[in-house]
């Protein structure tokens, strides 16, 4: 019993920790230090070559619009060339494209027929950019999806603290937008800005913000590492291997870029179910470096990553410990385990019924989501055991 007691403590407790403790102890930590006032070290003095890589499936409603705010760039410090890559459009994108391209010396479009997954268009088109331009501290990849509109200065601002030669990877403020804050738009977009706070303080304390918003970002092309075949989540992919590799990875708040989250829970239900199965790849990838892993870096990735990731888990054994520890008549563990189905079941059922009478209360809201992404995590986890056939992905509906 003494055993089942320590358990259910240690559970309880890494139940906590990575939403809640993690968060104010680097919260607690910036506040502390003098680089809270400090801003991501630029210079106006760079020159930098710039290959922009999009992969592209069936974005015919928003693409255009995604090029033209490239075209807007304020950036003027070096060459931009956009590289695009259609894994087997089929909506109008590749017109689209095509006939963007032949009014343009800046963009190289590929047109793969047959899906093949964005891990191998990223390869492709990454290889093509190197071939043009070869791997150096001065030319940049901005890896960026179809549905994330830049601000004009928003190259710049990306290029811009790579002036510090430690630097490999800078990611972009994204700013979640909705035409209407209903479903789980308000949820999602809190959790969003939660976390690029965390990750900017994570960066400006340790360089370490733990893993780049996909959406957006820029790494230095010599710390570029072609994906594994099938990987799912190429962005943190990139990310881990740029500070393994002796790199610094930071958020510049001031490169602002906007994307259109979805307002319905299934769309991001399925979205983050083939996130959570791209996290377990990621770890399984990761685990050899482990041992050889910076202490700061292992430090950051298992408070920030990979508790979060077994959650999950984690939970059901918290669970099951303290139903063991309910039936060997213990009233407080009885207590918290009506406490657990009523959080985990009663809540959301609760949400699910004021939504049908058309009412919506916040922090209600942004619980049952919480709860939904966390079984979708569980979902991909055993989508992860079962095995990750094909990389292709579909596009959410855009809110345009």
């Amino acid at each position: 019993m003494h055993f089942l007691e320590a358990a259910f403590v240690f559970f309880g407790f890494i139940l906590i920790y990575p939403f809640i403790l993690y968060p104010l102890f680097v919260y607690a930590v910036f506040l502390s230090s003098a680089i809270r006032t400090k801003k991501p070290e630029k210079t106006g003095e760079f020159h930098r070559d710039v290959s922009i890589i999009i992969a592209v499936y069936n974005e015919a409603q928003v693409i255009a619009q995604k090029l033209d705010t490239i075209f807007d760039s304020k950036y003027v410090s070096g060459e931009v060339i956009i590289y695009l890559g259609s894994d087997g459009s089929n909506d109008g994108s590749v017109e689209i494209i095509q006939a963007i391209e032949a009014g343009r010396s800046d963009v190289r479009f590929f047109a793969y027929a047959e899906r093949r997954g964005k891990t191998s268009i990223i390869n492709d088109l990454c290889a093509s950019a190197l071939q043009e331009r070869p791997a150096s501290g001065d030319h940049v990849f901005i890896f960026t999806d179809a549905n994330v509109y830049l601000e004009p200065n928003a190259i710049t601002e990306l290029l811009a603290p790579l002036s510090d030669s430690c630097i490999a990877l800078v990611d972009s403020k994204i700013i979640q937008r909705s035409q209407r804050l209903e479903g789980i738009a308000g949820s999602e977009r809190a959790y969003m800005g939660f976390e690029s706070r965390l990750k900017y303080m994570e960066g400006q304390l340790w360089g370490y913000a733990m893993g780049a918003f996909g959406g957006c970002y820029a790494l230095r092309t010599n710390f570029y590492q072609p994906l594994p075949p099938g990987l799912l989540v190429d962005d943190f992919y990139l990310s881990m291997r740029a500070m393994l590799a002796g790199g610094r990875c930071i958020v510049n708040p001031e490169a602002v870029c906007y994307e259109d989250i979805p307002t319905k829970m299934s769309e991001e239900f399925r979205r983050k179910r083939r996130i959570a199965s791209g996290n377990f790849q990621n770890l399984r990838q990761l685990l050899p470096s482990l041992l050889s892993m910076p202490a700061g870096l292992l430090f950051v990735f298992i408070s920030h990553k990979v508790l979060r990731w077994l959650l999950p888990l984690n939970l059901i054994m918290f669970a099951i410990c303290t139903a063991i520890l309910a039936m060997a008549g213990s009233s407080l563990h009885y207590a918290i385990l009506w406490f657990l189905s009523f959080a985990l079941i009663g809540l959301p059922m609760l949400d699910g019924l004021l939504q049908r009478f058309g009412l919506q209360f916040s922090p209600l809201r942004s619980w049952k989501y919480f709860v939904a992404m966390n079984f979708a995590v569980l979902l991909g986890f055993w989508g992860y055991l079962r095995g990750i056939r094909q990389s292709s992905w579909i596009p959410p509906n855009r809110n345009v």
